[in-house]
């Protein structure tokens, strides 16, 4: 596949917690940003996106997400990084398989029992640097943060 597309997704905790986390993968490198997102509206969301994305604006061509109401704004992020959003089929979630894959490898960090609300993002930050820097085998065991600067380079 080619660099630069990436599914999106949203991780909901214990009730009480408007907190929540917006995971993005991209395909190729395995590499994850997540983001601490103060609640579900869509509009907190898209720009909770937009912020964090803007660094790597050149490295995303797609963007794919679940059918949730928080990715209305869709239009909005689109128009900001340039780049096409995509939306899975309702109750599809193995359209996009590599960001539920993260996911879970992220709850081991972060279970759904846990005070959201009272996590820092740095805290986040230092969780997802640990699983990019994982060698992983379907990457001939190299880590999702060496390929991930490695097709950068080369876009």
């Amino acid at each position: 596949g080619e660099f630069g597309h990436w599914e999106g997704d949203l991780m909901i905790f214990k009730r009480g917690n408007q907190a929540n986390l917006i995971t993005l993968r991209e395909r190729k490198s395995r590499y994850i940003l997540a983001i601490k997102n103060e609640n579900k509206m869509a509009k907190g969301t898209a720009l909770a996106i937009i912020r964090e994305a803007q660094l790597i604006k050149k490295s995303i061509k797609s963007i794919t997400f679940d059918q949730g109401t928080e990715f209305k704004q869709f239009k909005w992020i689109k128009e900001c990084l340039g780049a096409d959003i995509y939306f899975c089929e309702p109750a599809s979630p193995y359209q996009k398989g590599s960001i539920e894959n993260g996911n879970g490898v992220i709850r081991v960090e972060l279970p759904r029992s846990i005070n959201f609300n009272e996590i820092k993002q740095e805290a986040i930050n230092k969780i997802i640097e640990e699983i990019n820097d994982r060698p992983l085998k379907c990457l001939n065991y190299r880590s999702p943060t060496e390929l991930f600067n490695q097709y950068r380079l080369e876009a």
